[in-house]
């Protein structure tokens, strides 16, 4: 009989062969299926960018945890092979967002998109630089947190280290990453009720953080999203993603029974399917261009030189020249 780490839950329970192998073999081959096009996007100038190299390593590190999977499922229930897929999904992708790896793509289209009709500057920053700012903040605390659990899933395993405190690590690191991807949901409604945003940009970074949070609000997002923003609107659908998350977050921190169906199902339906989907709408849609990131990316150099300057003693004439430079 299969057995896991004592006393660590296993998220999508423990592989058995009649549930697991070929679940995990059909999305070890999807996700296998990505690579070609993410490689396209990188060979492309127009579409490449540094945003989705987390895309890429993350469809690496998803196409071995179910590559782990289907080798547990097949037989080989060595503790090694638990603590591979404990370990994997953080380790691959700096260690730090090990259910919720996309939130930080999630948190820069964010910054690229709301801040879009913004000049360059040091001074006056409104509501949106703000709220980014203390999701980039959320973030980074959680990349803390996730280094942290996942150095001590080996000394779990050897007996060295705190299982309560792994425990408690990982937890706080899902529930912080789980709470920016609502949040980035309830920026982007102020900001598109707020400012005149570009629609398709908008429902695509919307989409891709409901498809986080959980797979059935989808259709609800696109509804809700066809009409104006109006605050009930937005209240509505704030609220139903704030269910779904305490769903997805209660199913995470209680797995349930590590042998039943209905834990495989909501493994595989509310977390596997989801992240394919939204890893197929980074690579199917040119984000460079969608949320302009090389120019968001040329403000935020000359903001830093702004900042820069104005410690030397630099002035207005320093901030009309950054926006000339741009415009170029």
């Amino acid at each position: 009989m299969p057995s896991a780490p004592i006393g660590i839950a296993l998220v999508g329970g423990i592989p058995t062969k009649s549930q697991d192998l070929p679940s995990s073999i059909i999305f070890a081959i999807a996700f296998a299926f990505l690579a070609p096009l993410a490689i396209y996007r990188f060979l492309q100038p127009s579409s490449r960018t540094t945003t989705l190299i987390r895309p890429a390593i993350f469809i690496v590190a998803r196409i071995a945890t179910y590559c782990i999977r289907a080798v547990i499922a097949d037989g080989d229930y060595a503790i090694g092979l638990f603590t591979a897929e404990l370990a994997s999904p953080s380790l691959a992708i700096n260690s730090e967002l090990e259910r919720y790896p996309l939130a930080p793509v999630e948190s820069g289209m964010l910054e690229a998109h709301v801040t879009r009709h913004r000049e360059p500057s040091i001074y006056n920053k409104d509501l949106m630089d703000r709220a980014v700012r203390l999701l980039k903040l959320a973030l980074l605390i959680a990349l803390i947190l996730g280094i942290v659990a996942g150095s001590s899933v080996s000394g779990v395993e050897e007996g060295t280290g705190s299982l309560s405190s792994y425990k408690a690590e990982r937890n706080a690191n899902v529930i912080i990453c789980l709470a920016v991807v609502v949040l980035t949901i309830a920026v982007s409604l102020i900001a598109q009720a707020q400012q005149s945003l570009p629609m398709t940009a908008t429902l695509h970074l919307i989409v891709c953080a409901a498809l986080l949070v959980s797979f059935c609000v989808v259709p609800c997002s696109l509804c809700l999203l066809a009409t104006r923003n109006s605050i009930t609107q937005i209240t509505l659908y704030l609220s139903l993603q704030a269910l779904n998350a305490i769903f997805k977050l209660y199913t995470y921190l209680n797995p349930g029974d590590p042998l039943s169906a209905s834990t495989k199902v909501l493994f595989y339906v509310l977390l596997s399917t989801p992240e394919w989907i939204v890893t197929l709408l980074y690579l199917v849609f040119n984000i460079q261009e969608l949320y302009q990131l090389q120019y968001h990316s040329k403000k935020v150099k000359e903001e830093k030189r702004l900042k820069k300057a104005a410690k030397n003693g630099g002035g207005a004439y320093d901030l009309e020249q950054g926006k000339s430079s741009l415009s170029r």
